[in-house]
């Protein structure tokens, strides 16, 4: 592909990145989706659901479409064909909400849990191609400043969003469900948006197998490639271990309002703090990307995200002794969230790209996103520690974790020295 398609392609996915990040930092599934189903349960379980269904709905499927499309010599038209079934679903609830605000909680919810299914699952089948198509189309020594750049961009647009995230939900703004509707409408915005950029993306043609794979066959070449490449396997325990952390992202909201006592007008601030989280991982691990590569991204990343349990449980112990600094510094937490958030593909992903033979590439990100769905119980398992433990008991565990994952990753060898 001529440089000219190449700029036009890094374009396309850096402007698909950040209409999508701006337009789901209305809708984040660690400060606004929590606390509108808090508004109709108390249940941890039920509030947990949010990341099980995130994580579940995204990353299972992921195995099956890779299979599917591993012999499309162009993957594009599936990554953009399925956005007719999803791409509305966010301004299609907003509706819902508009026009059934005095509706039961429990139908509220059942319409809620079931977009968000369908949402996340094409999404999925939409991912598949997208990273194949990234990861052929884009040079290894250009992704990370795109991709870091485009988190840049997306980060400070979405801080001016968290700031009208405030707005919306303060007691001056629309009543209560118009404020959530008015929120999903605007992440419609950015969803379609992204969509539309993604429609300019060149795609780069290589050889591919001319036959689908039959799925007899697929599962045994899948343990193959566990059981030959060491560092794909370790890469996987590290990204597993490391995600169980996120059995305390629905959380962190909760514990603030509900044990801290912040006021509902503050979840503003921790959405453009999570941003900012975003924006710092588009800026110092896209730049430490490029220099180091996606090995000391990850290290990096671990080590940050491990700052949002340590900071609760600083806030919560010594809450009193900081005064009103205490909600800047909980801030903080959300920070970290949001650096943790955004760097999976500078991380992991971007690991997984350079490291997969081509032709096996699709396989690869849809072994890696598969095998995390297994994280989708870890929200459960943070409820059922917070319930039959505490909110401390949980924390701990996930600094543990993070720890175990940090020394898994110290022993990967970065991928990019094969191409030197």
């Amino acid at each position: 592909m001529n440089d000219r398609k190449t700029l036009i392609t890094m374009l396309a996915f850096a402007a698909d990145y950040v209409a999508w990040s701006v337009g789901m930092s209305f809708v984040g599934t660690t400060t606004v989706m929590p606390t509108f189903v808090r508004h109709f349960t108390d249940s941890s379980t039920v509030i947990g659901l949010i990341n099980v269904i995130q994580t579940g709905g995204f990353l299972i499927p992921q195995l099956i479409v890779s299979n599917m499309i591993a012999h499309r010599e162009r993957k594009k038209p599936v990554m953009i064909g399925v956005g007719f079934v999803y791409r509305f679903l966010p301004w299609l609830f907003a509706l819902f909400l508009l026009l059934n605000r005095d509706a039961a909680g429990a139908l509220i919810l059942a319409v809620f849990y079931l977009g968000y299914l369908v949402f996340n699952v094409c999404d999925a089948i939409a991912t598949v191609p997208w990273f194949d198509i990234m990861g052929k189309s884009v040079p290894p020594g250009r992704r990370g400043r795109m991709l870091g750049s485009a988190q840049v961009i997306g980060g400070l647009f979405a801080i001016g969003g968290g700031q009208l995230v405030t707005r919306i939900l303060s007691p001056a703004g629309p009543p209560f469900p118009l404020n959530y509707a008015l929120c999903f409408a605007i992440a419609g915005v950015g969803v379609v948006l992204s969509w539309i950029m993604a429609m300019f993306v060149h795609e780069v043609v290589q050889p591919v197998a001319e036959t689908r794979m039959a799925f007899r066959d697929y599962l045994p070449a899948l343990t193959r490639v566990l059981r030959d490449d060491k560092q794909f396997l370790r890469l996987t325990l590290a990204r597993l271990i490391g995600g169980m952390a996120n059995m305390a992202l629905p959380f962190y909201i909760i514990f603030g309002t509900d044990r801290l006592k912040f006021a509902p007008e503050t979840i503003g601030l921790f959405v453009s703090a999570q941003v900012t989280g975003g924006l710092l991982a588009g800026t110092v691990l896209g730049f430490l990307n490029e220099r180091s590569g996606s090995r000391a991204a990850i290290i990096a990343s671990l080590t940050i995200q491990m700052l949002a349990p340590l900071l609760a449980l600083q806030v919560f112990f010594g809450g009193a002794s900081f005064g009103p600094y205490a909600l800047w510094l909980y801030a903080l937490v959300f920070v970290a969230v949001g650096v943790g958030q955004s760097s999976g593909i500078l991380g992991f992903i971007n690991f997984v790209l350079e490291l997969a033979p081509p032709q096996e590439r699709v396989t690869y990100v849809g072994l890696t996103n598969t095998l995390s769905g297994l994280l989708l119980f870890a929200p459960l398992i943070g409820a059922a520690v917070i319930e039959s433990a505490s909110y401390t008991g949980m924390f701990l565990l996930v600094i543990v974790l993070l720890a175990a994952s940090i020394v898994i990753s110290l022993r990967l060898i970065e991928p990019r020295r094969k191409l030197v």
